[in-house]
């Protein structure tokens, strides 16, 4: 009985030890799983980051709207074009971003865009500091967070082309010398030919020359006022002489105004020609003086007077004034003048000698005061020096013209604010003719010219091809008539107008006609358009049901590619967590995870490129670039994996060394042949694949021809054009359609355009497809020496102790990967996530040997902490650590301070290869 009971409690035993050794081995299965899941998790947190800073790198104003209309986020661009902060939109009605005169509109457009009724919204919006942004609205309904929202995209759709070609029509007309010159150098940039025409100068003579060697003016007067110019900014109608080329003096009212054209401060000057007006003036006063002097007599009253004392006085006088001779003789002249300002008026005139006419008040014996016109002359008379005044009543005359000023004000306001345009004409020509007098704003517009092109000219000089129009023999007809005429519509054209006239015209009691002209074009065009109709409305349904097919093609597929890896990285993270999974599992289950991930990474990547592109903020960087080199790295890169489909690989590089060393821009041409090539592959599974290059000396200029050879399934001939368009891959519902966004080859074919070549394949079914492209050859002249490529072979560094190392991230779980990353190689890791933080450990840690600096951080970011840590450490080194990756970024790290740049996601041999290159050359 006891051996039984011994027995029994053995077994008991056993089964516990069992038992405990079961718990534990789950226990190591769960810690194992939780890491993976960390990693997992670390990913993913990648992937929403990407898409965030895809959503914040967008140069358009993005909004998210609830359904009532309310703004939910917004992007970066918002925040930093409008100037307000996110707690200054969010949960506010999109309306408050429009200014407060248009919100009414656009409530009523806004609200038909959210019920689908609508498309777009044309109304600007308004910044926090008032100034307003023209943009074009658009909005899409989605979801957001789950719940029902609306996308809104606002586009900047400013017109500067338009002001700069109105600007540059505007120096061009005209009969006035104009010219822009450098504010600085004085050198000209443009002058109109108005400028060679009168001055006799050729463009070589002029362009890029400096004015004050053009213009000869008077020393004196350039100083002054080019010291007026910059002080006050312009300068208007001064009166001077400049000389032209054959040295004949040109009298001219010479005008300045300092403006800006991209940011650049140039002279904008305009001299008119006065040298006749001149002439004429001076011999106009000179035949006044005299008819002056020799009809003295007849001025209607006259007073002789010696510095201010009545000499003698006619009875006009006497009789105007009330006075007597003898009440007047020996008397003072200002006695009859009630006001100061009079008196002083007439001493000047004396003192001066000044023989122009002026008005003054003047005072009757019975203290009625009037107006006189004072017009004054001094003669000699019998050795006496005295001054001869005619004297008027013009208060009558004043009292008349003032309420013919008034009358006249009312006319020209009504003229000025018609709809219609309105013209003004004098018959000349013997009725043959008509001469612009005056015309209104609307006539500026409907004629798209300006009063200055017009008054003074004829009709006919101006628009030649009226003379055959119903207008001429109207206006014809009203002069000889004198009755009222209404011309229907009439079409006109000539090399800057046309359209459609409609006229009404008519004869003033002066002469003059009349005409009150409107332009009928888009009313007539309506019509037309309404009898089109049908054709129209089927055309906009055809595109509309195409551009809604492929939307919903691209919809489809995007969903599709970002689904597909996100599946993996999921689906295989969730299997992780099984308890049963072997090692060999466990490492296939990274591998598609890693793989699903970068597919992700290249569909987003390829969507920025487009984005950039489509946005006109992809730029052009050239630089000295190896071909060759390029070439081979290609095909070193690339064989394992054609090899590994059991195909050959194979390239061609036709230059020498030298010679094969141009000025491009590398990234473009690397990203368009790796674009092909991925192609290739993807569309090849036997066979081989070709590429290189060839030099085509023929062409003008002289071109790189690349290519692309495969022989793969092919392109059909109906669809070998559509490839290079937006989204193509998206519209292929047969088999042959493999993963892909659609956007690699619309990529390679803005590049190629960007780099000034063109790009085309020559394609046949199941036989293969040979895509080409051109660039431009410049070849570089002068060799420099070779850079050392850097070494990125990822082993771990030898030879080298330990270091010391500083992580600035202010995500956990990068923070946390690059530890994983480094800790072969490091002694001690010190961590921060603030630029603030970095600073202070740098500082009370001065054995730091590396710094992997994030750029993106709170409270200061990654360059202004580098800058601070270089004020007192310049030996530790710094790597810049970004999820940007746009051009520029690495020389603005450099140009901070850092060592070297590596973009995210990080790869390991890259780091490692980096830390290698930078730690050995300091040993």
């Amino acid at each position: 009985m006891k051996d039984l009971k011994k027995d029994d409690l053995l077994s008991v035993i056993e089964k516990l030890h069992s038992r405990i050794s079961e718990l534990e081995n789950m226990k190591t299965r769960q810690i194992k799983a939780e890491e993976e899941l960390k990693a997992a998790n670390l990913q993913i947190r990648k992937i929403e980051e990407n898409l965030k800073n895809f959503f914040n790198s967008n140069f358009d104003f993005l909004w998210v709207l609830d359904e009532t209309g309310n703004i939910i986020t917004i992007n970066d661009t918002v925040k930093q074009r409008l100037g307000y902060n996110e707690n200054e939109l969010i949960g506010k009605s999109i309306l408050f971003v429009y200014p407060e005169e248009y919100r009414d509109n656009a409530a009523k457009i806004i609200t038909a865009m959210l019920k689908g009724k609508q498309n777009s919204c044309p109304i600007p919006i308004m910044a926090k500091d008032g100034s307003k942004i023209s943009v074009e609205t658009y909005i899409a309904k989605g979801a957001w967070n789950g719940k029902p929202a609306f996308f809104g995209t606002s586009k900047d759709i400013s017109a500067l082309k338009l002001s700069e070609e109105k600007f540059a029509k505007a120096f061009h007309c005209g009969p006035a010398i104009k010219g822009l010159s450098d504010i600085l150098t004085g050198e000209y940039y443009e002058v109109n030919q108005t400028f060679y025409d009168k001055l006799g100068f050729t463009p070589k003579e002029v362009i890029g020359k400096k004015a004050k060697d053009i213009l000869r003016l008077d020393d004196d007067f350039r100083t002054n006022t080019l010291t007026r110019l910059l002080k006050q900014g312009f300068i208007q109608n001064e009166e001077t002489v400049i000389y032209p080329k054959n040295g004949t003096p040109i009298n001219v009212l010479l005008s300045g105004e300092i403006i800006e054209i991209q940011d650049k401060k140039y002279n904008f000057t305009t001299a008119i020609d006065i040298t006749g007006l001149k002439k004429a003036e001076e011999y106009l006063k000179e035949s006044e003086d005299k008819f002056r002097f020799l009809s003295a007599a007849t001025f209607e009253g006259i007073v002789v007077h010696k510095k201010g004392i009545v000499v003698d006085a006619n009875q006009s006088f006497l009789k105007m004034t009330g006075y007597s001779k003898e009440e007047v003789i020996g008397e003072n002249l200002l006695d009859y003048i009630p006001k100061a300002k009079d008196k002083a008026k007439i001493l000047i005139n004396i003192t001066k000698q000044i023989t122009k006419p002026y008005t003054i008040t003047a005072k009757h014996k019975s203290g009625k005061t009037f107006i006189v016109e004072l017009e004054s002359k001094n003669v000699n008379h019998n050795g006496k020096k005295l001054r001869i005044v005619a004297v008027r009543d013009v208060t009558q005359k004043i009292k008349v013209e003032e309420e013919r000023r008034i009358s006249e004000e009312r006319f020209r306001k009504l003229i000025e604010h018609m709809p219609s345009g309105v013209a003004i004409y004098s018959p000349i020509d013997n009725g043959n003719n008509f001469k612009f007098l005056e015309v209104n704003k609307a006539a500026e517009i409907i004629t798209n010219s300006t009063k200055n092109d017009l008054i003074g000219y004829s009709l006919l000089e101006k628009f030649p091809n009226m003379g055959k129009s119903p207008l001429v023999k109207g206006l014809k007809k009203v002069n000889t008539t004198g009755k009222d005429l209404h011309i229907p519509p009439f079409y006109y054209k000539d090399s800057v107008r046309e359209g459609w006239r409609e006229n009404y015209i008519y004869k003033l009691q002066s002469g003059e006609i009349v005409a009150i002209f409107t332009d009928v074009s888009e009313r007539l065009n309506a019509q037309q358009k309404l009898k089109n109709q049908n054709i129209d409305l089927k055309i906009a349904k055809e595109k509309a049901e195409e551009s809604d097919r492929l939307k919903s093609a691209f919809l489809a597929n995007m969903s599709h590619e970002i689904r597909t890896p996100m599946n993996g990285i999921l689906g295989f993270a969730d299997l992780l967590r099984e308890p049963e999974i072997s090692g060999q599992e466990q490492e296939k289950y990274v591998d598609i995870i890693e793989d699903s991930g970068k597919r992700m990474l290249n569909i987003i990547n390829d969507l920025i490129d487009i984005s950039k592109v489509e946005a006109g903020q992809m730029e052009v960087n050239i630089s000295e670039t190896n071909i060759n080199e390029q070439i081979e790295y290609l095909y070193t890169f690339f064989k394992p994996e054609v090899e590994n489909k059991g195909m050959k690989l194979s390239f061609s590089n036709t230059l020498t060394k030298n010679e094969a060393i141009i000025e491009t821009d590398k990234e473009k041409v690397y990203a368009i042949l790796t674009n092909l090539i991925k192609n290739a592959i993807k569309y090849s599974n036997k066979g081989n694949i070709e590429f290189g290059y060839n030099l085509k000396k023929d062409s003008v200029p002289v071109e790189m021809e690349f290519y692309v050879k495969d022989t793969g399934i092919g392109i059909p001939e109906n669809r070998q054009q559509a490839v290079f368009d937006r989204f193509v891959q998206a519209d292929i519902e047969d088999k042959k359609a493999m993963e892909g966004a659609g956007l690699g080859l619309s990529i390679c074919k803005a590049y190629v355009e960007m780099l000034g070549g063109k790009i085309w394949l020559e394609s046949k079914e199941r036989t293969g497809s040979q895509f080409y492209f051109t660039i431009p050859y410049t070849p570089k002249t002068n060799e420099k020496p070779k850079v050392p490529v850097e070494s990125l072979k990822g082993e771990i560094i030898k030879g080298i102790k330990k270091i010391n190392i500083l992580i600035v991230e202010d995500e956990e779980f990068s923070d946390y990967h690059l530890s994983i990353i480094l800790k072969n190689i490091s002694k001690e890791v010190f961590h921060a996530c603030t630029g603030n933080q970095a600073v202070e450990l740098c500082q009370s840690n001065q054995n730091l040997d590396l710094i992997l600096m994030d750029i993106k951080l709170p409270l200061m970011n990654g360059y202004k902490a580098t800058r601070k840590i270089r004020e007192f450490n310049k030996d530790v080194k710094i790597i810049a650590q970004t999820a940007y990756a746009l051009p520029g970024d690495r020389e603005k790290a450099l140009e901070a301070g850092c060592d070297d740049y590596i973009t995210k996601p990080i790869n390991k041999d890259e780091l490692i290869g980096i830390i290698e290159r930078l730690l050995v050359k300091d040993n």
